[in-house]
């Protein structure tokens, strides 16, 4: 609907993805004894490890997702950047590109994510050179995609890490669980986590811009956030009709995750009878 066609770089919106594709490369235990599950309130680029475990607190912030990106298999990093953008492609249903022109401009200016690497490199997270993991970082981060994109994404998650609309398993099920648990409890860092109950629906907004939300009823949405044009947005759900739109929801995109898990019953902190979205 709109523009919903219109690229961007997808930025954090990376995190929660790349995390899984961690997690299909690894046991789940070593994952967790790299990289915690527990929310912070610390920036999302601070430089700081949980001064206990001497782990990234959780795969949201950058330190994290730095570490995350770490442990994506691979002989050499062409072809881990190549898995990386096959996960996505995979995900989204269409091959994506990158923009050089963002990642250079990521790469000259992001001393703090270097820095980060280094600290991760010196408590032993990461075990090589964290230069390339931090690049490597740089360019999932300058990842072009739109908002049909986005949604198709969040829909492949709802589905158990199945593509609504190609069938075929970008992410292995068992792994969909613990991506949308840190994407709920960490993965807001624009919005209050108390309002979790009330929009009824996994929502990350690693990205400033925007706002990623699944629900447990197979749907997929993104939506920008106020500083954006309500236009970009798209939704993409799984043998249903998506529900209208309230051009309203463009300066409250949370309370328009709330009011569509209201009315078609997909709050799943909610008990509730199942509806008929066939109209």
């Amino acid at each position: 609907m709109g523009d919903s066609r219109r690229e961007f770089t997808i930025q954090s919106i990376s995190k929660p993805f790349v995390y899984g594709l961690a997690l299909a490369d690894h046991v789940r235990a070593e994952v967790l004894a790299k990289i915690g599950v527990e929310p912070t309130g610390d920036a999302f680029n601070s430089i700081s490890l949980d001064p206990g475990t001497g782990r990234p607190r959780n795969p949201m912030i950058n330190a994290g997702a730095i570490a995350s990106t770490g442990l994506v298999e691979g002989r050499d990093e062409e072809m881990k950047m190549r898995r990386v953008m096959e996960m996505f492609a995979h995900c989204a249903g269409r091959p994506l590109s990158i923009d050089e022109s963002v990642y250079r401009s990521e790469s000259s200016t992001g001393h703090r994510n270097r820095a980060i690497g280094h600290m991760l490199r010196n408590f032993g997270i990461l075990t090589g050179d964290p230069m390339p993991v931090v690049e490597r970082y740089f360019r999932q981060c300058s990842i072009l995609g739109h908002c049909r994109d986005l949604a198709t994404m969040a829909a492949t998650l709802a589905n158990r890490g199945a593509n609504p609309i190609t069938g075929g398993q970008a992410i292995r099920g068992e792994y969909v669980e613990s991506i949308l648990g840190v994407a709920t409890h960490c993965g807001n860092c624009c919005c209050p986590a108390d309002s979790c109950g009330e929009r009824g629906r996994t929502t990350a907004t690693p990205n400033p811009a925007f706002l990623a939300a699944v629900s447990s009823k197979c749907i997929g949405s993104c939506s920008p956030l106020p500083c954006m044009s309500f236009h970009h947005s798209a939704r993409i759900s799984r043998r249903t009709k998506c529900p209208p739109v309230n051009p309203a929801w463009a300066s409250t995109p949370f309370s328009g995750c709330a009011s569509i898990s209201r009315r078609y019953a997909s709050n799943r902190y909610r008990p509730g009878r199942a509806v008929s979205w066939w109209k």
